[in-house]
C-alpha cells in the first residue's frame, strides 16, 4: 500500500483484513471536493480537491481497478472499499493530481488537464462534497447536456446524485426551478450556495489577504459569504 497526500494505491499483496483496515482509516480521516463544471462550448471539467491539503487528488479509476474492486451491477464496493464507483458522462477534462488546486477559470488549461472519455471516479458519500457549476443550470454537468433538466425528476431515481450528502451549487447557475430536483435528493444533509468570485480581482484569493485566518473556514474549507465581504480589501476607486 502506497499513500501520499493526494494519492491512494491499492496493493493486492496485503492480507484482506489489513487492506480493509487501511481503507477504513483512510476514508474516515479525509474528504474530497468533487467539482463538476460545464464549461463554454459544451465541455465538461472534473476536478477532485483534497479538503485537507488543497491539492488536486487522484480519484480517477483505471478500468482494471474499477472492475476488480466494484461490481458491474450497481457499482457497489465488493472488497472492503467505502467509496462508490461512478462513471461520468461523455468527455471530461480532468485535472492533474498533486498540483495546487485552482478553478477551471484560473488553472493553466489545457496544459495541466487531460481529456478522458467516460472516466470512472471514486466517491465517498459520507465525507465528500459535490460541487456543481453550469453555465446556465448547475445540474447540467452531471446530466446529458442536451437536456436542460431532468423532466419529471424520474431520471434522478437511479442517479448517483441521490446518494450525495454534501452538495454545493453555484448560485449564478441556479435557473429553471433547479430547487425542485434538488429538493428530491433524500440523502442530502447540507446544501452550500456557492457565490462566484471574480478570478481577475486584483486582490486575488482570500488566502492571500493579510487578515485572512484559516479558522474562519468551516470543516469543509468553505468561507462564509459574510466573512468574505468583511475581509475583502476595500478601495474607493474599484
Amino acid at each position: 500500500m502506497m499513500r501520499s497526500p493526494t494519492t491512494f494505491h491499492v496493493s493486492t499483496q496485503l492480507p484482506k483484513e489489513i487492506r480493509d483496515m487501511i481503507w477504513k482509516f483512510h476514508r474516515e480521516h479525509r474528504g474530497i471536493r468533487h467539482y463538476f463544471t460545464e464549461s463554454p462550448h459544451g465541455c465538461r471539467h472534473y476536478a477532485a480537491v483534497d479538503i485537507e491539503t488543497g491539492l488536486f487528488a487522484r480519484t480517477i479509476l483505471t478500468p482494471r481497478i474499477a472492475g476488480t474492486y466494484w461490481d458491474d451491477g450497481k457499482d457497489r464496493p465488493i472488497k472492503g472499499e467505502s467509496d462508490a464507483k461512478i462513471r461520468l458522462i461523455g468527455y471530461n477534462y480532468v485535472s492533474k493530481p498533486d498540483d495546487f488546486a485552482k478553478s477551471v477559470a484560473t488553472a493553466k488549461y489545457p496544459r495541466t488537464w487531460r481529456k478522458v472519455a467516460k472516466p470512472y471516479i471514486r466517491m465517498n458519500y459520507t465525507t465528500d462534497v459535490v460541487v456543481l457549476e453550469g453555465i446556465f443550470v448547475c445540474l447540467k454537468p452531471v446530466f446529458p447536456l442536451q437536456h436542460s433538466l431532468p423532466g419529471d425528476f424520474t431520471e434522478l431515481d437511479e442517479h448517483w446524485l441521490t446518494n450525495v450528502r454534501y452538495l454545493a451549487v453555484n448560485v449564478a447557475s441556479c435557473r429553471m426551478s433547479v430547487e425542485n430536483p434538488i429538493a428530491t435528493l433524500v440523502n442530502l444533509e447540507h446544501l452550500y450556495l456557492d457565490i462566484y468570485r471574480d478570478p481577475e480581482c486584483r486582490y486575488g484569493a482570500p488566502r492571500h489577504w493579510k487578515d485572512f485566518d484559516k479558522t474562519l473556514l468551516d470543516t469543509r474549507n468553505f468561507l462564509p459569504f459574510i466573512d468574505f465581504i468583511n475581509l475583502h480589501p476595500s478601495h474607493p476607486s474599484i
